[in-house]
């Protein structure tokens, strides 16, 4: 990973983490506002099969566009035609998907949550069209934002995101009186919108832009065909949640917002680690992949996981010893009480587990969009799949919702292990994790042991003499420290010195 990667990274994780903070403080107004009460289970059921969908397919988009407007990034005017098409295409799609959502959203809902109270049902099925245009607008937007990066502009998809939750947080603080939860629903709607607007600039003011629409163009066709297999191959990334609400529709009151909770917590924080870098991945890794430097791509795929892995692993620790003062600060007011703190702060754990596979995963599945491995992806994808559905089916009836929560942590281990070694195969290397990842993996591993165990014990003394807030992060600087200490003098990490001279201009890695 160069210097190049990392500066680009750097700038574009900071806005990506900024969109990241606010939509986070859109969720702690929610909280505010609604807690774990009936509305907010009606809400994470209403938007489980929509957001899978936006899962599914804005992602989608960026990772077929990218590797394959590459081979006509020197046709000039053959470009452009392309493009024009595709997104006529798209516009095509995105009515397509709303009109669907529209007339079939209050069935999927029923069938997503069979076990639901009437009133539940009712509510979510109330907010499913609305949630339907907000995925309308992300599929077209997904599409420019690809586009952007594929001419490696990344501010301005980076800074789009920020509109959506502000529309959130605004829509939620002045009208939840008037309109409950469908507030935040019309908040996002509206953002979504806006977002667009603002992406789609790139294409008006751009005098080779037209709509110009050919279903039958064999161009078109070579776009939208890989589309199936990346979505299907997005699922272990996007279903969980649907999966999760349809388990727990048979749970009692407020088990779903628990699981939807802990579900965003983790989307925020594997945000502002891995997007900013998975972002800028995928170009890069694509041209190796099209010049065939396998080796090269390896290397940066691997140099990439351990640097994210210095910084996701001890912060998982951190959150999982001081979660209870961290949702007491963040979310314990308003409707969401001491009891919504406990129980969140119960399955918390296991997700911030889960987040040491998830943020690598996100860079083991750029590797395999760069090589165009979209059916070999899609079929490990729909094997992880049923492996979840089954192993919550079986441990619910011994623990609840706590049983989704052990199988989100052991899924997203297993899967990050198996991508690799899949990986491995695909750019001829069986051997793809080596002994001495094992042995970085557990340095860091000992390391984020170390400075959970001392944190513990300090927060509780902290807690007492300081307060809940400044003994919290007295506690969590004191962590950082024991965590740089041992990168720098004890482990001596060569990715440090590695991150030090990309940033500084020194040498490329």
């Amino acid at each position: 990973m160069n210097k190049d990667i990392i500066k680009s990274s750097v700038i574009v994780s900071f806005l990506t983490g900024l969109s990241t903070i606010v939509g986070f403080l859109s969720q702690i107004v929610i909280t505010y506002l609604f807690g774990t009460s009936m509305e907010m289970d009606a809400y994470f059921v209403a938007t489980a099969s929509p957001f899978t969908v936006i899962g599914m397919l804005t992602p989608a988009f960026s990772f077929v566009l990218v590797p394959m407007l590459a081979q006509y990034k020197n046709s000039g005017d053959k470009l452009w035609r392309l493009i024009n098409r595709l997104f006529t295409t798209i516009i095509l799609v995105a009515i397509f998907v709303f009109l669907f959502g529209e007339i079939c959203g209050r069935l999927i809902v029923k069938i997503t949550a069979p076990h639901l109270s009437l009133e539940k049902l009712k509510l979510a099925a109330n907010l499913t069209p609305i949630i339907w245009i907000t995925v309308s607008f992300n599929l077209i937007s997904s599409f420019i934002v690809g586009l952007h990066h594929f001419y490696k502009r990344f501010i301005t998809p980076a800074v789009s995101l920020l509109l959506p939750p502000l529309c959130m947080i605004i829509g939620g603080l002045l009208f939840a009186s008037l309109a409950g939860i469908k507030s935040i629903v019309v908040g996002s709607a509206i953002g979504s919108a806006l977002q667009f607007f603002m992406l789609f600039q790139m294409m008006v003011f751009n005098d080779k832009f037209e709509f110009s629409l050919s279903i039958t163009s064999p161009e078109i066709k070579k776009i939208f065909f890989p589309i199936i297999p990346v979505s299907i191959s997005l699922l272990p990334f996007t279903i969980l949640p649907l999966i999760d609400v349809f388990w727990a529709s048979r749970l009692p009151d407020g088990c779903i917002s628990y699981l939807g909770y802990a579900t965003k917590i983790i989307i925020a924080i594997t945000g502002i680690i891995i997007q900013g870098v998975a972002t800028v991945l995928l170009p890069i890794f694509s041209e190796d992949a099209a010049n065939r430097a396998f080796t090269v791509l390896k290397d940066k795929i691997l140099k990439t996981i351990r640097i994210t892995a210095l910084l996701t692993v001890p912060i998982a620790a951190m959150c999982i010893v001081l979660r209870t003062p961290l949702l007491e600060i963040l979310f314990e007011r308003g409707n969401f009480t001491e009891s919504s703190t406990a129980r969140v702060g119960t399955v918390l754990p296991f997700y911030l587990v889960a987040m040491i596979g998830i943020v690598p995963m996100n860079i083991l599945n750029r590797g395999f969009y760069s090589l165009r491995a979209f059916g070999t992806s899609a079929k490990i994808g729909l094997v992880l799949i049923m492996f979840y559905v089954l192993m919550c089916g079986l441990l619910i009836p011994h623990f609840s919702y706590l049983g989704i929560g052990i199988t989100y942590a052991i899924y997203w281990i297993f899967a990050f292990v198996f991508y690799g070694f899949v990986l491995g195969r695909r750019i001829g290397d069986r051997k793809f994790w080596k002994t001495s990842d094992v042995v970085f993996g557990l340095k860091v591993a000992i390391v984020a042991i170390v400075t959970g165990f001392v944190i513990n014990h300090l927060w509780k003394w902290l807690n007492m003499v300081l307060g809940s807030l400044l003994g919290m992060a007295v506690s969590a600087g004191v962590g950082f420290c024991i965590v740089t200490f041992f990168y720098l003098f004890v482990f001596k990490f060569n990715e440090i010195a590695l991150l030090k001279k990309a940033l500084t201009k020194e040498t490329e890695a």
